[in-house]
């Protein structure tokens, strides 16, 4: 009887952990597809600038 009690906590448990994966990889896929992409795009110059505004000594990363 014990038994079967733990394998059905664990049938239970593994069907609640798929389900929210479901959920949740279904949530993430329907709010990326809402919005559109804002992501501007990087020229190879931009890219070197991006990185060197943010160091100490900006004009001497050039």
């Amino acid at each position: 009887m014990k038994r079967v009690f733990v394998t059905a906590v664990s049938v239970v448990v593994l069907v609640a952990i798929i389900l929210a994966a479901v959920f949740s990889a279904v949530g993430i896929s329907q709010k990326n597809s809402s919005k559109p992409s804002t992501t501007p795009k990087l020229t190879p110059a931009a890219s070197p600038k991006s990185v060197c505004s943010v160091t100490r000594y900006p004009t001497s990363c050039f």
